[in-house]
């Protein structure tokens, strides 16, 4: 066992030495949210189970004994145990709050919703909470009952421990009381917004006037006590209606070091952020911030599956954060200062609705736009010629600015909404491949557009080799399981090399809508586990898997419905880290998968595949080691993220120039 203590106080009070070896202080002062902090504790723990609590609870000493005095059932992927009052209350607050029992962690369990947990006491597997990206940070409360229905809808259930228990300290005044159920207000408005319909709204006028009725009728019966704690709870009941007007998001640390002293600034749209699936979008900015550049990201909503390390570095803001006042008090600033260009924007919003589009209400893109023109951003790039795109050209027109994007896949192939007017509208385009940019060409064949191919570069650095290649791993496949990908024809593959005594181990790495067609595949072709369908993993946990893979597979193909990627960046991590790649020939990929580091099949052919890996693999370990190091060199010159981010900073001052 080990206790590791997560100090996201401003002045580390906890300090850095470590007792005994058992108990380790890992500082998290990037953000001041508990969440924050209970990620950064989780990556620094080792064991399979991870117990979360907090600075003021105290679990029973006994309490990892009751935890696992039964043994837990394997698709349990949480537990939780109750939640009692410390003591009787020493003040008068304290002491309303143990009669209310407001953190008895069984009532939670009996939610109508879906049952959660509190992180006073949860048990979850390190490797639930490492499939779900573990809690979404940047929010002062509602995090945990996040993090349990993402467990269930990955299919996971909560148990519950009678015996294993932690005290709570209780609030001990009424501004403390007060500010706790303004938060959890902020954070049931927050957790509604993710899970739609799933929390009550608060009510007011009904239960304050029963609660003053209660109040009285005390009085009269001579229990003055009691009339106080129905006054309480009134009070309770309208800090937490108010609180639903407030912000969920938590106060930020230290800025990042790029913001200070900028040579420009730009913000970063996205849809959502920061997806394990889009680390590109990080690594683009932190090379752009390396450039002098000071980078803001705006997300229309955090990501389902985040990787919230990766863009720790960063400067982020949610649109799902922004509390009620604020968009009222910034819709205002928007409309009085451009009534026109309000009038114009909604105008457009129906046509845009027709051409496929939800365009966010004016009064959740206000912020924004203020924010931008608050900090001075001189230029919008949205990443995923979506509903992002469409929110930079309307924030861009509101606020003069000018707006660039970069389109990717999906939203060229499968849903181009309005694609041609948010490329002519752009100061300029781009996009990662030869296949997409010539695709989008043919969007626009007016040439009204000014389109350049950027490649989603990587970090040589990063994604550099610490042990010599040994060519005994698993052959490795990355993605998100959605037809595109290929996965199907993979799995055809692996049968057949299997029947021809060529069978290798097989991991395939990624979540998605398409995982019970697979695992029904995977059962019908007898794979066992010679083939395993691993789930998400980070970005981290992924470079660790290519440093022992003997090849990465990339079997993506044309969806059905036109979908198709541009130039997989898993592709070129892979190479960098020296890995030989079997791919298929379809969208981008023969832009950077060569014969000298790797082999083309036809994309959807099943035996050309399982052929091609097994030509490799037969291939003596020297000379797959000398294919890797070739597909290194190749990628450091023509996919290096640094140059790539240069590339789109001249530009950015171009268009920037223009305006």
């Amino acid at each position: 066992d080990e206790v590791v203590v997560a100090d996201n106080t401003p002045q580390g009070v906890f300090g850095t030495a470590a007792r005994n070896g058992l108990v380790r202080v890992v500082h998290a002062h990037r953000e001041r949210s508990s969440y924050h902090a209970r990620n950064v504790g989780a990556e620094a723990a080792r064991h399979e189970w991870i117990l979360f609590t907090d600075s003021d609870c105290r679990p029973a000493p006994d309490i990892l004994d009751a935890y696992f005095s039964a043994p837990i059932a394997d698709d349990v992927g949480g537990v939780v145990g109750p939640v009692h009052p410390l003591d009787d209350g020493a003040t008068w607050v304290s002491r309303y709050a143990v009669t209310r029992q407001e953190n008895k962690q069984a009532m939670h369990l009996r939610n109508s919703y879906k049952p959660f947990g509190a992180t006073a006491n949860l048990l979850a597997r390190r490797v639930v909470w490492s499939q779900l990206g573990g809690f979404h940070e940047g929010i002062r409360s509602g995090g945990d009952v996040d993090f349990s229905w993402r467990l269930q809808d990955a299919g996971w259930r909560l148990d519950y421990r009678e015996e294993a228990a932690v005290a709570h300290e209780q609030r001990e005044s009424v501004k403390a009381l007060v500010r706790q159920f303004a938060r959890y207000g902020s954070g049931r408005r927050w957790v509604n917004l993710r899970h739609p319909g799933s929390r009550m709204r608060p009510r007011i006028t009904r239960p304050v006037a029963r609660c003053f009725a209660a109040a009285g009728y005390w009085l009269l019966r001579g229990s003055p006590r009691k009339a106080g704690y129905k006054l309480v709870d009134a009070l309770v009941i309208t800090s937490e209606a108010a609180g639903s007007l407030l912000a969920n998001r938590s106060t930020a640390g230290d800025p990042p070091a790029a913001e200070v002293g900028a040579r420009r600034r730009i913000t970063i749209l996205v849809d959502t952020f920061p997806e394990v699936s889009e680390t590109f979008i990080v690594t683009e900015a932190h090379e752009l911030a390396a450039l002098g550049i000071g980078i803001h990201v705006e997300s229309s909503g955090r990501a389902r599956r985040p990787d919230p390390s990766a863009a720790r570095d960063l400067d982020v803001c949610f649109l799902e954060d922004d509390a009620p006042l604020r968009k009222l008090a910034d819709t205002a600033w928007v409309v009085a200062r451009h009534p026109a260009l309000c009038l114009r924007d909604l105008r457009d919003r129906a046509r845009w609705r027709v051409g496929g589009d939800q365009p966010l209400p004016l009064r959740s893109i206000a912020p924004l736009a203020r924010r931008c023109e608050r900090r001075g951003d001189e230029m919008l790039h949205a990443h995923f010629a979506a509903g992002a795109a469409l929110t930079a050209l309307r924030v861009g027109r509101l606020i003069d600015r000018p707006y660039s994007v970069t389109a990717h896949g999906y939203d060229i192939f499968r849903i181009p909404r309005n694609l041609p007017e948010k490329l002519e509208r752009a100061a300029f385009a781009t996009s990662g491949s030869d296949f997409t940019v010539a695709a989008l060409r043919d969007v626009t064949p007016n040439g009204r557009i000014d389109l350049h191919r950027v490649v989603m570069g990587v970090d040589g650095e990063r994604w550099r080799r610490e042990t010599p290649y040994t060519g005994d791993g698993p052959i490795l496949a990355v993605g998100r399981l959605v037809e595109k990908k290929g996965f199907s024809v993979l799995l055809d593959a692996a049968a057949r090399m299997g029947r021809s005594g060529q069978g290798h181990p097989i991991a395939i790495v990624g979540e998605g809508p398409l995982r019970p067609e697979l695992e029904a595949q995977h059962a019908a072709l007898h794979l066992g586990e010679h083939v395993a369908l691993a789930g998400s993993r980070s970005s981290d946990e992924v470079r660790a898997l290519l440093e022992r893979a003997a090849v990465l597979v990339v079997p993506c193909v044309i969806a059905a419905d036109g979908d198709a990627d541009s130039m997989p960046v898993i592709v070129k991590e892979a190479l960098a880290m020296e890995v030989p790649v079997v791919s298929s020939d379809a969208a981008g990929l023969p832009e950077v998968v060569r014969e000298d580091w790797g082999r083309l099949v036809a994309a959807g052919d099943a035996a050309a595949l399982a052929a091609a890996l097994a030509e490799v693999l037969a291939l003596p370990v020297a000379e797959r080691r000398d294919m890797g190091r070739r597909g290194r060199s190749f990628v450091l010159e023509h996919c290096n993220a640094a140059g790539e981010a240069q590339r789109l900073a001249r530009l950015i001052d171009d268009a920037v120039a223009r305006a």
